[in-house]
């Protein structure tokens, strides 16, 4: 009787630990972009809070209120995302780091929306994000 294994017993529990592995680490990427899109999300709810008290204080002027200090100084660089705003209202997007397919933005404005969206968030399409009419 012999001891041990053979090469080819080795090479297939190699083969088979390596598939385990790259199965284990696309799964890990996948979450891991989840989390990306989660933080960016939680960031723009922060920001729609902030966004709705400055619309106010600069008395409902979207322009004033996207030109603030602690918009382009703090929320707008961490999302790398754009404030578009007027008399009418105000929109922020951001891309998404790992979206839905179609859905590489993320979008809020003063009406209360937030949604994924393809297109750049407007102020006056019906009071969601879409294309700016």
């Amino acid at each position: 009787m012999k001891k041990g294994f053979t090469l080819i017993e080795l090479l297939v529990v190699i083969s088979i630990i390596g598939m385990l592995s790259s199965i284990t680490l696309s799964s890990l990427q996948s979450a891991r972009g989840k989390a990306n899109d989660a933080k960016v999300k939680e960031t723009f709810h922060q920001m729609k809070v902030q966004a709705a008290v400055l619309y106010e204080q600069y008395e409902n002027n979207g322009s004033g209120m996207c030109g603030s200090t602690i918009m382009t100084k703090l929320y707008i660089p961490l999302t790398n995302g754009t404030c578009l705003g007027d008399s009418g209202g105000w929109a922020i997007y951001g891309e998404l780091k790992n979206p839905a397919p179609g859905k590489t933005k993320w979008c809020i404005n003063s009406t209360g929306a937030a949604m994924a969206s393809n297109m750049i968030c407007g102020i006056t399409y019906a009071g969601l994000c879409g294309p700016i009419i």
